[in-house]
Parts: structure tokens; C-alpha cells; sequence
């Protein structure tokens, strides 16, 4: 008999992703709370404020990728089923008005980039039968300052969240597959997830508190203080009770008697330069903490400082993260709408090459430079890259343009045969060419059919594509 000494344990968890040493953490029944962090309501008031730098950030971290074009595409790993692929596409993308969801897929997007300023946010899943298969009549946002999440209470993973809902006298609970919970920033706190605007959160506190004391400032300047030489006590006592009733233009007698001398305190230029040095740190700190220092050259530039040079660098980091971000909420978005409904319609068979939900790019510049590129191997005689580089860029302007993919392999695959009877090519060397030649020729028919229905009207020469 072998022995079981080499076999594994299957299926045990004995750890636990909560940290009960350094969190302020709050466990009550399955719904973990935390006391570590700014409320969501604290949050909400301060992107309600007046305060331009904490509203600015907010747009910046959020409307590039609600911009970006939502689509669903082919798994990486495996062939995904043209059936699935199809199917899950008029479920998710099929509008409103042809009898899809009424909570359209890019609204679903934007409410998810919620989280990235909340950390979370919460959805309920109102299922429906559309064309005898399963989909969401909508995906219906919730509030996170009435939403708690709740978690697994040993392994941590979230099992939905509750709801303080009108004329329930208690929390109303929604778990998966009818929840949906967005947390942001997961690879950095899973637990909690982050804000991007903790830092910002902390300058927009510390901001309110130095802005009483600068406006204070000024308003000491506007009615600039007074000392009264009179000439006794009680003089003096009865000139100061007179004078210390004075508003802007007031006027007020007073006895030569009692007055010896007045005296104003001179405070202008003292002191405002110190305000404003440290209002423009507290901006300079919420913005770099999102990695937007960019927004701090207009100011700079006023006070003849910084340099737009430098914007471009900081602008491009701030896109890779955006990227990152689009990437966080395209995996979620794949888990959470994507995978039930795939495997309510074709159960697990659809699973092993499940399609994915994909937000962006967040950048049209990368799409164009790719373009460019490719249409410059399309001319060119010689090609000195790699063969894959070729291939695989051709591959990924087809997806960024929203091609069938499998007809550009097909395509790719025939004018590659067509080259090696012509020109007697090695069948490597005639592959890269077929990819660059045909990559070009649709790239080009593509351009021309976006450029002609911008302008309203459809380009000539678009109905059919030459290889």
C-alpha cells in the first residue's frame, strides 16, 4: 500500500488575511469594521467643498478611465467560444432602448471608479431572461456611506454587504451572486482597499484650519488694531469702550480730553507670504500623493517657477497608473458580472476560456503610435525588429481597433501562402511580412472608416479591403 506520508492536504486554510496586531479592526458577526481610516462621509464633504485642488484630483483620477471604451474580448489562454463571446456581449453591451440593461455598462464603469476615491462600492444584481438566457435587468449602484461589506470571517473573502434601507429596522443583507463589492487598491490593503485621496483628505483638514487663520489675518488688516495713550485710567477705559465698537467706515467722537494719543499697529507684509507657502505645499502634497503634480504648474508657472517641460513625464506616469487602475476594475468587473452569467448560460464549459470585460486603453496616444508604427512596417522593405515584436503588435492594434481577430489570423495566414508562391520566401520571413502588409491595409481601411463617420459621411473605398 503507498504511503499517504507525499500526499497533500487538500483544501485546508489555516491563516487569515486579517491583521490583528497593527489594524483597528472591529469584527461583528461577518462584517469587519474600521476605525483606521476617513470615513466615507468625511470624504463626500470634502469633494462637496469649495476647495478647487481636492475637486480638481477627483476629475483627474476618475474621468480619464470613464472615458475609456469599454469591450468585451477574447480570453488570453485558450479559444473562447464565438457562441460565449457573442452571448455575453449582447448581454452586457446590447443598449437600453433594444431592450438591454437599463444600467448601460460604461454607467456600471463609472460608478466603479467611485472606489478609487471611497475604496469601495457596492452594487445590487437584478437578474433577468433576455431571449431565453440569463442577464441583469440592471446593475443597480448603492450608496457606500449606507453599505457595510461584509467577509468571510476566517479567509476573508467578500461574501456580499448590508444596508440600512427605509422603514427596515435593521440592516437588509445581499450576498453573491446577487452583490457586487468593488474594492480598490487591493493589491496594497485587500482588506480595506485605499483611497487615493487619504493624502489629499489630510492637506484638505489641515488647508480648512490654516485658511480660518489666513482669513482672520486679513480681516485684521481690513480693521487694523488700535493703542490708545489717554491721559488717566479711567480716560483711557472709556476711549477704548467707545473705539473698540468701530466697523469698516464707522465713525465715533471722542473727547480730545480723554485721548493723549492713538496709535495704529502697522502689520502689513507680515506674515501672509508664510500663509500662502503653506497652502501651496498642502496642494503640492495632495497632488504628488496621486502622482498629478502635473496640476501644480499652472500655479507654478504664475510665480515664475517649474517648468512645463517636465509635465509630459509626470503626465505619462499618471496614465500608466490610470492604466493599472482600468486594469483593477476590467479583472473585477470580469469576476463579478462576467463569470455568473457565463455559467448560468453554458455552464462550465464556457469557464475554461471565459471572455473578458476589458476598460481602455485609457490613452487613444498609444493606439495612434502603434498605428504609426505599423503602417511604417507596412512600407517598409526590410523589417530589422523581431518577428513576434511584429506579430504581436499586429495582434494588438486589431484589438485596440475591435477587429475579429481570428479573420486577421485567417487573413494573415493567406497572404503569407500568397507571398512564398510569388516571391519564393521563407515561409518565417513571408509570416512577419503577411502580418505587417495586412496589419497596414486594415489599420488604414479602419482610420478611414472612423475619420468618414466622424465627418457624417462614409469614405470612399470602404466596403471592401484590399490584402
Amino acid at each position: 500500500m503507498a504511503s499517504t506520508d507525499n500526499k497533500p492536504v487538500v483544501g485546508r486554510e489555516r491563516g487569515s488575511v486579517y491583521d490583528m496586531v497593527s489594524q483597528r479592526l472591529l469584527f461583528n458577526d461577518t462584517e469587519v469594521y474600521d476605525f483606521g481610516e476617513p470615513s466615507v462621509e468625511e470624504i463626500e464633504q470634502m469633494l462637496q467643498s469649495r476647495d478647487g485642488q481636492s475637486r480638481g484630483l477627483a476629475k483627474a483620477l476618475t474621468l480619464p478611465i470613464q472615458g475609456a471604451p469599454v469591450t468585451i474580448v477574447p480570453s488570453d489562454k485558450g479559444e473562447t467560444s464565438k457562441e460565449v463571446l457573442e452571448g455575453l456581449t449582447d448581454l452586457l453591451m446590447r443598449p437600453a432602448a433594444e431592450g438591454g440593461m437599463k444600467t448601460p455598462m460604461d454607467m456600471i464603469i463609472a460608478w466603479m471608479t467611485g472606489a478609487i476615491l471611497k475604496r469601495r462600492a457596492y452594487f445590487e444584481k437584478v437578474v433577468g431572461i433576455f431571449d431565453g438566457k440569463y442577464g441583469y435587468e440592471k446593475v443597480a449602484w448603492r450608496p457606500p456611506t449606507g453599505c457595510n461589506m461584509t467577509r468571510h470571517p476566517e479567509t476573508g473573502e467578500i461574501t456580499g454587504y448590508k444596508q440600512w434601507i427605509r422603514d427596515k429596522i435593521e440592516e437588509v443583507e445581499f450576498k453573491k451572486p446577487y452583490a457586487m463589492v468593488y474594492v480598490h487598491g487591493q493589491a496594497e490593503d485587500p482588506i480595506r482597499g485605499v483611497s487615493d485621496l487619504d493624502v489629499a483628505w489630510w492637506c484638505y483638514q489641515s488647508k480648512m484650519k490654516l485658511s480660518f487663520l489666513w482669513f482672520s489675518y486679513l480681516e485684521r488688516q481690513a480693521t487694523p488694531s488700535l493703542v490708545v495713550h489717554g491721559n488717566g485710567e479711567a480716560q483711557t477705559q472709556q476711549a477704548v469702550e467707545i473705539l473698540r465698537h468701530l466697523r469698516n467706515n464707522g465713525v465715533v467722537g471722542v473727547p480730545a480730553s480723554m485721548i493723549k494719543e492713538l496709535q495704529v499697529l502697522d502689520t502689513s507684509g507680515q506674515g501672509e507670504s508664510e500663509f500662502q507657502i503653506a497652502m501651496n505645499w498642502l496642494d503640492s502634497e495632495a497632488a504628488t500623493s496621486c502622482l498629478a503634480g502635473f496640476m501644480n504648474l499652472p500655479s507654478k508657472a504664475n510665480a515664475a517657477t517649474g517648468s512645463y517641460a517636465l509635465s509630459k513625464d509626470s503626465t505619462d506616469l499618471f496614465m500608466q497608473l490610470q492604466n493599472a487602475k482600468a486594469k483593477e476594475i476590467s479583472y473585477s468587473a470580469t469576476m463579478d458580472l462576467g463569470v455568473d452569467l457565463v455559467r448560468w448560460n453554458w455552464g462550465k464549459s464556457g469557464l475554461k476560456a471565459m471572455p473578458k470585460i476589458k476598460v481602455g486603453p485609457v490613452r487613444p496616444e498609444d493606439i495612434e503610435t502603434s498605428l504609426d508604427l505599423l503602417k511604417v512596417f507596412g512600407v517598409a522593405q526590410t523589417c530589422r525588429v523581431p518577428d513576434d515584436f511584429v506579430m504581436e503588435l499586429v495582434m494588438q492594434v486589431a484589438s485596440d481597433l475591435e477587429m475579429d481577430l481570428d479573420k486577421m489570423k485567417q487573413a494573415i495566414d493567406d497572404k503569407a501562402k500568397q507571398l512564398e508562391e510569388q516571391a519564393k520566401m521563407a515561409p518565417p520571413t513571408a509570416q512577419v511580412v503577411a502580418a505587417a502588409n495586412v496589419g497596414a491595409n486594415r489599420v488604414k481601411s479602419a482610420t478611414q472608416q472612423q475619420n468618414g463617420n466622424r465627418n457624417g459621411r462614409q469614405p470612399a473605398g470602404s466596403g471592401s479591403t484590399t490584402n
